[in-house]
């Protein structure tokens, strides 16, 4: 795995709140620690106040390998989902925090993200059942997935 997409995943897991300003240090600590040649990136994120100040290093990264990185939180996202340990309404977050933060994510991507946001407002509304937007958000994570 590139070191781009290795930094453009933990940016999405911290987005989608799956890490923690602690785990971005702690990865980046290990990351410093077993490496002859670290890169600079990696103490900018161990030394970094915040949160907030970690992903604006990550983000500052540009957009290279977002694609591969988004597939491969979103298939996270979606073993987390399918384990019962999130329930639909924080999966549509997820998915909705890492297509507001992206600038050149596949447009299949982005247009599902954009309709399953806007399906979960009408099904909080009541307008829509959920079992129909459960069953294409099943789709989607094995399209993913592929």
């Amino acid at each position: 795995m590139s070191a781009l997409l290795d930094y453009k995943i933990k940016e999405f897991e911290a987005l989608c709140a799956m890490i923690s300003y602690d785990d971005l240090v702690i990865w980046a600590d290990d990351k410093i620690r077993f490496s002859d040649d670290p890169d600079e990136i990696l103490f900018e994120l161990s030394l970094a106040k915040t949160l907030h100040e970690q992903l604006s290093i990550l983000s500052s990264l540009g957009e290279q390998d977002e694609n591969e990185a988004f597939k491969q939180v979103a298939y996270q996202i979606f073993i987390s989902y399918k384990q019962d340990e999130i329930q639909f309404f924080d999966v549509v977050n997820k998915l909705h925090a890492m297509n507001i933060n992206s600038t050149a994510l596949d447009s299949s991507y982005r247009d599902f993200c954009i309709w399953i946001s806007d399906e979960a407002w009408l099904i909080s509304d009541g307008v829509k059942d959920l079992k129909p937007a459960e069953e294409e958000l099943i789709r989607f994570f094995f399209g993913v997935k592929t």
